[in-house]
This record gives structure tokens, sequence and C-alpha cells, in this order.
């Protein structure tokens, strides 16, 4: 997954997204919000397993499609503190690479398998 990312715009559906991930759970990919990349373009959720959001991610350009499971407390932080007004996010094999501006930020992601199905 390849995707270029206008910080302000994405952030709104970032923070919704965000709140709704259950920051204080033992199941690790509940402190996640899982982001699909596709054709029709990027969704969030998350889920505390009481509550679930599932919401379109405005300002995102997908240059490749892929899933991703992104750790809240780890990169929640770096999309909001980023330098500029856009980043990239790519990622490859569990590993997620942020490159904003000279700034280059790695971090391990869940495995989007794991992610639990929300009600429709």
């Amino acid at each position: 997954m390849k995707l270029l990312v206008d910080k302000a715009k994405f952030l709104k559906s970032w923070n919704l997204a965000e709140r709704s991930a259950g920051q204080r759970s033992t199941i690790s990919v509940l402190t996640g919000v899982k982001c699909e990349a596709s054709a029709e373009g990027v969704f969030l959720k998350a889920t505390d397993l009481k509550t679930s959001i599932s919401c379109a991610a405005d300002g995102v350009e997908v240059l490749l499609e892929g899933g991703a499971i992104f750790p809240v407390k780890n990169i929640g932080e770096f999309f909001k503190k980023a330098p500029g007004e856009n980043f990239t996010v790519e990622v490859d094999k569990g590993k997620a690479t942020v490159v904003s501006g000279a700034r280059v930020y790695s971090f391990a992601t869940y495995p989007v398998t794991e992610f639990p199905k929300l009600p429709t």
C-alpha cells in the first residue's frame, strides 16, 4: 500500500477513527486503526468491541492499493506532528514507512487479518 496524504484533510478522518480504537485494550490489534486503500478510496475502521466506526478518509491519493492496521499511539502522534502539509505512507510486509519532508519514520503494523469483522 502506498498513499499520498494531505495532512489537514486526513487528520479530520483519522481523529474520528482514533477515538473509537480501544487504546487500553489487552488485544493489541484493537489499539490500532485499520486502513484499507483501493480504487474506491481509503477507509478507516476502528473498534473497542463495544463501539465501532468506519469512515472514508479525505485528502488521500491511493498510489498502490492495500491495507494495514496502524498503532494509534505511535503513528497517530506522528501524523499529527509531521512537518509540512503532505506526507507519504508506504506499507510493505508488516512495516510502514512515513515520509514527511526530510523526516522518515518506520514502524511495525498489525496484520489486517486479525482485525475483527465490524457489524454492518
